[in-house]
């Protein structure tokens, strides 16, 4: 467990949670869940396989996302069997980037929005990768919603809304921009995504 509150010389117990996510990762082991209580956390990148959780994840609810946030959450290469579930990745330099080569990669619950600096984009991702993002709100970044930006990546997208991204600044602002992969939308909401040119709902390079 982790808290804001929390000590990391303490035992990671719910009753005596540590305070950094990272420290946590530490003592944990390919597998194991990370949960963690409402606050902010900074930016995180794991390197071993977790769930990384609100404490609330069996009764999540708008309210307690958008008062568990990331400053940014990114993957390296070759780190599969990640779960990201009821964080607000907003205003963030970059908001969710993974990296090539993961397998079962899981965001779900979270909202991603706001993400002005950077590459612009609400979630990126690089390519050579499984990817499934599940009940997430991706709004308002200033180029795409989600992007894949390069090749081989099998995306599946799940009742999640994606909307009002792009700006004037940017040519090919999207709600989703992919290269050649495979990508499959589910019962999603993908509307009002903008740019200045060449702007799209989806935008699949490569047909």
């Amino acid at each position: 467990y982790v808290s804001n509150e929390g000590n990391d010389s303490g035992q990671g117990s719910f009753d005596d949670p540590l305070e950094n996510i990272d420290h946590a990762e530490d003592m944990a082991t390919n597998g194991d869940s990370i949960l963690v209580f409402e606050g902010n956390y900074g930016e995180y990148s794991p390197n071993k396989s977790l769930f990384i959780g609100s404490v609330h994840y069996n009764n999540i609810d708008s309210t307690i996302i958008e008062n568990t946030q990331l400053n940014r959450f990114s993957i390296g290469s070759n780190i599969d069997n990640v779960e990201l579930f009821g964080f607000s990745i907003i205003g963030s330099s970059g908001g969710i980037y993974i990296s090539n080569d993961n397998d079962n990669i899981l965001i779900k619950y979270c909202h991603v929005k706001n993400n002005l600096y950077g590459n612009g984009n609400g979630i990126t991702i690089d390519g050579e990768s499984t990817v499934t993002i599940e009940n997430c709100i991706v709004l308002n970044n200033p180029k795409s919603g989600i992007s894949v930006i390069d090749a081989g990546t099998d995306l599946e997208i799940h009742n999640t809304i994606i909307k009002e991204n792009g700006s004037e600044l940017y040519s090919g602002g999207t709600g989703v921009y992919m290269r050649t992969g495979s990508l499959t939308i589910y019962n999603s909401n993908i509307s009002n995504n903008f740019s200045g040119a060449n702007g799209s709902a989806v935008w699949f390079v490569g047909l």
